[in-house]
C-alpha cells in the first residue's frame, strides 16, 4: 500500500485579498485524453479554452533530426510510443534519424503522425490568443559536441521563425530547457526577442539560503525571461531571512514564473489546482483534467492566499495509512482527496479481500475527511459494475471522476 501524504493549511482568521491570476498550459497538449505532442492533442487542448479560459496554451517538446528538421517529440527514441515499433528503428536516437524515417511512423493508440514544428505553428495561427511553451530536447552540451546541436537547433528555429507568416508568433512562444548552457547558446539574433525560461528541479532549491539561491539560480539565469520550477510545497513557504516565498522572490528579481509536477506525480497535479490559483505563480504546466476546473472543485481562494502569505503549511506523512491516498489537501473547512487504489488492490492476490468491497470501504472512510474525492476512471475498468455505478452516480460525497 502506498504511503499517504497529507497537506494541511491552518488559518488564523485574518482576511487577505490578492489579485493573482494563474494561466494553465496543457502538458504535451491534452495528453490525459490524446496521444501526447500530436496535432490532435494540441487542438483539443486549445478548444478547452472556450469553456475554461484559464487554459491559455500547451507545452510541447522538440528535437532536431539528422537532416536538421525540428520534430515534436519528447523521448530520445521511438521505443515507447511507436505503433508498432519498427524493430530496425528501435533504440536509435531521434538525432540520428531523418525526418523521412519519422514521417513513416505512427504513435499512440490513435495511430497519429509525429508532427514537425511548422505544423504546430500553422495550427497556432488559427487561434490568435493561444500560447506555446517549447521545451528544447537533445544531447547535453559538452566538449564532445562543442555546441553543434545547439547551433544547428538555433539555426533551424531561426529559419522557421524568419518566415513571414510566423513572425506574429514570436510574442506567443516561450522556449524552456533544463540546460542553461543550451538556452544561452540559442540566444541568436533571430531568437533574441523570444522569451526563454530555465527549468529548475526542486533538489536545486530546497533548503537553500538566500545567498545560495542568488549564486546558483538568479545570477546564472540573468538574461532569461523566467524560471520554471518543479512543483513543490516549499515554493509557497517563506524563505529563511525574508517574508517572501520563492515564487514571490523570483518575481521580485524580475523573472516570470512557471511550475510543473514531477513525472511520478503528474496525475496528482490536479490536486495543486486550488493552491496554484491562489498563489503568485504566473503559470502552471500540467496534465489537464477539465472537470477539476469546476466550481465543485473551487474552495475560497482567499483562504488559501492567507495561508500562503503566512506560511501556514505543514506535512504529516503518516496521518492516514489505511488506504492508498497520495494526497489530502485541506484548507480550513475545505479538503480535497485524490483516491488512487494501489495495484495490489486489483491483483486478487488475497482472495479473502474483495477489491470492490475495499474500494467502497475506503471511500466511506475518506468521506469523513474530505469535501471532494477525486477518482481516476483508469481504475473503473477493474471494478465490478455495482461499484462503478456507485462511483459514476456520485453517491459518495462529491466524487469527481478524472477521465483518462
Amino acid at each position: 500500500m502506498k504511503k499517504t501524504s497529507v497537506i494541511f493549511a491552518y488559518l488564523l482568521g485574518a482576511f487577505c485579498h490578492f489579485s493573482y491570476t494563474t494561466d494553465f498550459y496543457g502538458h504535451r497538449g491534452f495528453s490525459s485524453q490524446h496521444t501526447e505532442n500530436t496535432l490532435k492533442s494540441l487542438e483539443k487542448c486549445i478548444l478547452l479554452n472556450k469553456k475554461i479560459p484559464e487554459i491559455v496554451g500547451s507545452e510541447i517538446d522538440i528535437r532536431l533530426t539528422s537532416d536538421d528538421k525540428i520534430i515534436v517529440f519528447h523521448d530520445k527514441n521511438i521505443n515507447r510510443l511507436a505503433n508498432p515499433p519498427s524493430k530496425d528503428l528501435l533504440d536509435i536516437p531521434i538525432e540520428k534519424m531523418t525526418s523521412s524515417q519519422l514521417s513513416q511512423i505512427t504513435i499512440g493508440p490513435e495511430h497519429l503522425s509525429i508532427p514537425n514544428l511548422g505544423e504546430i505553428f500553422d495550427l497556432l495561427l488559427q487561434y490568435p490568443t493561444q500560447k506555446l511553451l517549447i521545451e528544447l530536447k537533445g544531447p547535453e552540451i559538452n566538449l564532445q559536441n562543442q555546441l553543434a546541436i545547439p547551433n544547428r537547433l538555433a539555426e533551424a528555429l531561426g529559419l522557421l521563425l524568419k518566415q513571414h507568416k510566423y513572425q506574429a508568433l514570436k510574442n506567443r512562444i516561450t522556449l524552456i530547457s533544463l540546460s542553461l548552457p543550451l538556452l544561452h547558446a540559442i540566444n541568436t539574433k533571430e531568437l533574441q526577442s523570444i522569451k526563454k525560461m530555465w527549468v529548475v528541479k526542486s533538489k536545486h532549491i530546497n533548503g537553500k539560503t538566500l545567498q545560495e539561491l542568488e549564486e546558483n539560480i538568479f545570477k546564472p539565469a540573468k538574461g532569461l525571461t523566467g524560471i520554471d520550477f518543479e512543483m513543490d510545497l516549499n515554493l509557497f513557504l517563506p524563505l529563511t531571512g525574508t517574508r517572501l516565498n520563492l515564487i514571490e522572490l523570483t518575481k521580485n528579481k524580475g523573472f516570470e514564473t512557471d511550475a510543473w509536477p514531477h513525472r511520478a506525480k503528474r496525475k496528482d497535479g490536479v490536486l495543486w489546482y486550488p493552491l496554484i490559483k491562489a498563489s503568485a505563480l504566473e503559470s502552471f504546466t500540467t496534465d489537464i483534467y477539465p472537470n477539476a476546473f469546476s466550481k465543485q472543485y473551487a474552495p475560497d481562494l482567499n483562504k488559501i492566499k492567507c495561508a500562503i502569505q503566512k506560511g501556514q503549511f505543514t506535512k504529516n506523512l503518516d496521518k492516514i495509512t489505511q488506504f492508498a491516498l497520495p494526497y489530502l489537501f485541506e484548507v480550513e473547512q475545505f479538503s480535497i482527496a485524490y483516491y488512487e487504489p494501489s495495484d495490489e488492490d486489483f491483483s486478487h492476490s488475497n482472495p479473502a479481500e474483495n477489491p470492490d468491497d475495499k474500494v467502497i470501504k475506503d471511500l466511506n472512510f475518506l468521506k469523513r475527511f474530505s469535501d471532494v474525492i477525486v477518482f481516476s476512471n483508469h481504475y473503473l475498468r477493474d471494478l465490478k459494475p455495482k461499484v462503478t455505478e456507485i462511483i459514476r452516480n456520485k453517491k459518495h460525497n462529491n466524487i469527481i471522476i478524472l477521465e483518462q
